[in-house]
């Protein structure tokens, strides 16, 4: 059985993800695999974001920012609060700069471009909203030139109620990406600090 994807019509992105053969033993197989797998390209569909700079206005300012450029010049900026109370809702912001002023070409392993969590060291930790569903499709995305910005909504708790509450301490936010670009691998991090406060 064949999967053909159509490529999307979408102004900003433009989709090619490979043709993929897969053999099923049952409709029941087909039909679960096939609704993972357009999951994780809806899930691409807004993997870099809406146009325009992120709004003045947020829950939490985003007092702190972490930028890197990569390939022919696209700035990757993640902003985030510094301090967080336990238990409050957040919002994080990935940003997506194209200032070439032409279409940059992006391959990526899967359909979500960056891979991101809240972490303690090395160890991930489960935070509400921070959990992502992505299918193992390599995407090519063509990246308009502006601004686009990504939203995370997120809560300072666990994602699930039987695992025991985060303590109070600081915690690292992290954004990372692996991707071909003009046909070379790029590999990098955005990192910033939050602080989870017990207040």
């Amino acid at each position: 059985m064949y999967l053909r994807w159509t490529p999307s019509t979408h102004p900003d992105f433009v989709f090619y993800p490979m043709q993929h053969t897969f053999s099923f033993l049952s409709s029941q197989a087909t039909s679960i695999c096939g609704a993972v797998l357009l999951l994780g390209l809806l899930v691409g569909c807004d993997a870099f974001g809406l146009d325009g700079p992120p709004p003045n206005s947020e829950p939490h300012p985003l007092r702190t920012a972490d930028s890197t450029v990569v390939g022919p010049g696209l700035q990757i900026t993640l902003r985030t609060p510094d301090t967080v109370a336990l238990g409050d809702s957040f919002r994080m912001q990935l940003q997506t700069e194209n200032p070439t002023g032409h279409p940059v070409s992006v391959i990526s392993g899967s359909a979500c471009m960056y891979r991101f969590g809240i972490y303690e060291g090395d160890e991930t930790v489960p935070v509400e909203g921070a959990g992502r569903v992505c299918a193992a499709v390599q995407t090519e995305i063509s990246v308009m030139p502006g601004v686009r910005t990504r939203r995370y909504d997120l809560q300072a708790a666990r994602a699930s109620s039987n695992a025991a509450p985060i303590s109070p301490g600081a915690y690292a936010a992290r954004a990372a990406l692996s991707w071909r670009i003009d046909g070379a691998a790029v590999k990098d991090t955005v990192e910033t600090t939050i602080v989870f406060t017990d207040e």
